[in-house]
């Protein structure tokens, strides 16, 4: 169990990093999306939630 989370910890960590770097995203708002994610998840007791389509107009 200690890889699991230790893999874990690691996968957060490098997804946290390139998302400031390659994103421009404030450590902040990575917080507050992953903290939805979670309560969203508890809320409809999905172990996957689906994929947030965003419409993009040209």
């Amino acid at each position: 169990m200690a890889r699991s989370v230790n893999f874990i910890w690691n996968f957060v960590n490098e997804l946290s990093q390139r998302s400031i770097k390659e994103l421009g995203l404030h450590s902040q708002t990575l917080q507050r999306t992953l903290g939805e994610y979670v309560t969203h998840r508890k809320q409809f007791k999905k172990a996957r939630l689906n994929w947030r389509k965003v419409s993009v107009g040209c």
